[in-house]
């Protein structure tokens, strides 16, 4: 009888079967007309249930798939800063900047009051749970405007530039509450308030420190950084340094208390005013399909089994608040600039929750039960799962019935 496998073993055939299986999942929920993520978590959900029955994880093993995790989680979030545009998004606030509020504050508001009125959840929860349903992932209703021609409209640039902002402020409310949260937790007495402005004032310190650094890397040293490495290399597109500059900037955000994915989108945001930028994108592709499945898995696999009976209520409920939050919120005041059919349009488009929104329960879920409870964790990965269902068919109904202009 051969020996049981060792955990760095057992990682490695785990990284083997994610890597393997990651491209027939594409190709068979393309088909569908799903998104990865549904395939990748639902995944992490089997893995979760057979070592729950059979024991097989160990904390060697899960610490090596919690890295893998987190190194999607950089990827990821480069990626979005990457195919960010910032001097775009400043030109555009002014237009989107209400219907950026509006989805926004009623996205978050109705999370909130949900968590805290109808599930009886403490306010640190609620509040993790109402930035992850502020983000929203387009990503996964942009296949079917694609598809339809309607991409390059009025109102599919304007869908993008809404989604972009949102992303953006759901990282930076996850960057302020990740401060803020242990200075509440388990404060009930006078000095509360003192210690919040004090972790308030330091934190606006770092991230003005932190974002002025980044400004001054991607003015200054960005684009020469990038040649040099080029030319080093004989290669138009040195992904390896670059990829390498991004784990660097993540991990000195994390040490700030910013977290991996505040760093990760900076640096994005940096490489992305190169003209080069593209390129470095399509060599970036490779490496993020590798590792970013980790994320999705883990989510899946980080659920409590004997969470998941009372996941389905709590996921149904925020999956209702969720739509109505982000429809509402969106379409209500674009209705006088693009009409009711494409405001309707944008705002379903709006409703998938994925990356940015489990990113925010990931990381609460990293401080601890007191921060997001295991059963709001679950809840919020059949959030994920609904919406990402749910809004591509309804996106395309929209779009054969109310065309956008071109």
């Amino acid at each position: 009888m051969p020996d049981a496998l060792s955990p760095s073993v057992l990682g490695i055939l785990l990284i083997g079967l994610v890597a393997v299986l990651a491209a027939p999942m594409r190709a068979v929920l393309g088909r569908a007309g799903l998104p990865d993520v549904v395939g990748y978590i639902l995944l992490g959900l089997a893995l979760g249930a057979v070592d729950w029955r059979f024991r097989l994880l160990t904390g060697e093993t899960r610490h090596g798939l919690d890295m893998l995790a987190a190194t999607g989680v950089v990827l990821l979030l480069f990626r979005v800063g990457l195919e960010s545009h910032p001097a775009k998004l400043m030109r555009q606030l002014p237009r989107a900047s209400l219907a950026l509020l509006g989805n926004v504050v009623a996205s978050a508001g109705l999370g909130y009051v949900a968590c805290v009125w109808l599930l009886g959840i403490g306010t640190i929860p609620a509040v993790f749970v109402a930035i992850a349903l502020s983000a929203t992932s387009v990503g996964v209703s942009l296949a079917v405007w694609r598809e339809a021609g309607a991409l390059a409209s009025e109102q599919g640039a304007l869908l993008l530039d809404l989604a972009e902002l949102d992303d953006v402020a759901a990282v930076f409310l996850l960057a302020v509450v990740l401060a803020l949260a242990p200075v509440l937790n388990g404060n009930a007495d006078g000095e509360t308030l003192p210690q919040l402005l004090v972790a308030a004032g330091w934190l606006a310190v770092k991230l003005t420190l932190f974002g002025a650094a980044c400004l001054a890397f991607a003015t200054w040293l960005e684009r020469p950084l990038t040649r040099w490495f080029a030319r080093l290399d004989n290669d138009p597109v040195p992904i390896v340094p670059v990829a390498g500059i991004a784990f660097v900037i993540a991990a000195i955000s994390d040490w700030l208390g910013f977290s991996l994915a505040i760093g990760a989108l900076a640096a994005g945001l940096a490489f992305s005013r190169d003209p080069e930028r593209v390129r470095l994108d399509a060599g970036f592709d490779v490496v993020s399909r590798l590792f970013v499945p980790f994320f999705f898995v883990g989510i899946g696999l980080d659920v409590a089994v004997d969470a998941l009976p009372g996941a389905l209520p709590v996921g149904a409920l925020l999956l209702g608040v969720a739509v109505v939050g982000k429809v509402a919120g969106t379409a209500l005041p674009l209705a006088c600039g693009v009409g009711g059919a494409g405001a309707l349009l944008i705002g379903v488009s709006m409703v998938p929750r994925a990356e940015i929104a489990m990113i925010v329960m990931d990381r609460g879920r990293a401080l601890g039960d007191w921060a997001v409870p295991p059963g709001i964790y679950a809840g919020m990965v059949v959030v994920t799962l609904g919406s990402c269902l749910l809004a591509p068919p309804l996106v395309a109904l929209l779009l054969r019935r109310r065309p956008p202009p071109g």
